[in-house]
């Protein structure tokens, strides 16, 4: 009663077969994770569970050839099972566990990797190749050497802001930066990013607007984490709405708390990258956010940003109709 208790309680899946592959006993687990409805007992395994692959492992441990490992595809899950010989020959075991989530984060480890290896990559090639003109000779021409030295400057700055980004990602998603509210004046909040921005706002002549709702100009949350979130996506809609183009920041009471909204007129998003945006180095017209400055890492900081304090970020967008980001903040005991 011990054992069963223990095995029920189990959230691997657990399945005992006899000598010939017949179902002995499974758990709760196991009915689950392989979608059993009814009682397989007696049955041979690769009989129920109909997955390919299964049976020659089931056989090979069965065989008293070791243990045997195998992974499944069960609809838009992967399955990890491992069956081992009972001493004696008498039967084995298969002990299973979903792993979706751990192969998920394994492909997006490889392709993090794989995307800060090509954003460095980059930058690095065009230093090297304009160091090298330069110590070839090309510094004895001076209006040649300061445009050189003019690009490598620009580049080592890119260089920097994804490092001072990937730095700062690293740290929210790890919980190393604390958040620290406190009572903030939204409205002040807003002037100063705009007022930041509305240098680069004049030299594309757009229009940089802020209209705090009544009962939406005041919130509790650390101040420079939320000024950092407004400001990416400020910047975002200056970067790609179009010169006289015009950027809205406003607010408005949202159920709990406070939402910040940031419009742009600019070209609009297709609704395929929608689901992605705000996924690290996303990027939708990747030539132009290179060539606009943009480290692709701006929204993911945002959506830790909103995460830290318990909200949530949002995007509306269509193509030609320009986009509206949501960053909603709840109240202290508010709902999200």
């Amino acid at each position: 009663s011990k054992l069963e208790a223990v095995i029920a309680g189990m959230q691997e899946g657990v399945i005992a077969l006899d000598p010939a592959g017949r179902i002995l006993h499974l758990n709760g687990a196991a009915r689950s994770l392989f979608g059993v409805s009814e009682d397989p007992a007696g049955l041979l395994l690769w009989e129920a569970i109909r997955l390919p692959g299964l049976e020659e492992a089931a056989r090979a441990a069965l065989r008293g050839g070791g243990p045997a490992s195998a992974s499944f595809e069960t609809g838009d899950r992967v399955l990890s099972a491992h069956l081992a010989p009972v001493s004696g020959g008498q039967g084995a075991v298969l002990v299973a566990r979903d792993v979706t989530e751990d192969r998920r984060y394994d492909t997006l480890r490889r392709e993090f990797v794989a995307n800060v290896s090509h954003e460095l990559r980059t930058p690095l090639s065009v230093i090297q190749g304009y160091v090298e003109t330069l110590l070839d000779g090309a510094w004895k021409d001076e209006k040649s050497a300061l445009e050189f030295l003019s690009t490598i400057d620009r580049n080592v700055r890119r260089l920097a802001a994804i490092v001072g980004d990937l730095l700062d990602l690293s740290r929210l998603e790890s919980g190393g930066r604390l958040v620290e509210p406190r009572d903030l004046d939204v409205h002040a909040l807003l002037d100063r990013v705009a007022d930041a921005f509305r240098p680069v706002a004049g030299k594309k002549n757009q229009a940089l607007e802020v209209d705090v709702a009544r009962g939406a100009d005041s919130i509790e949350a650390d101040g420079a984490l939320l000024e950092r979130a407004v400001s990416n996506l400020v910047d975002n809609a200056l970067k790609y709405t179009p010169d006289g183009g015009k950027v809205k920041l406003r607010t408005e009471p949202a159920a709990g708390g406070i939402a910040i909204l940031v419009e742009d007129n600019g070209p609009g998003i297709p609704e395929a990258d929608l689901p992605r945006i705000f996924e690290r180095f996303y990027r939708v017209d990747k030539s132009r956010s290179r060539d606009l400055g943009g480290t692709g890492l701006g929204l993911a900081i945002v959506k830790h940003i909103a995460q830290l304090h318990g909200g949530t970020i949002s995007v509306r967008s269509a193509p030609g109709q320009g986009s509206i980001f949501t960053l909603r903040i709840p109240r202290p005991g508010g709902s999200k």
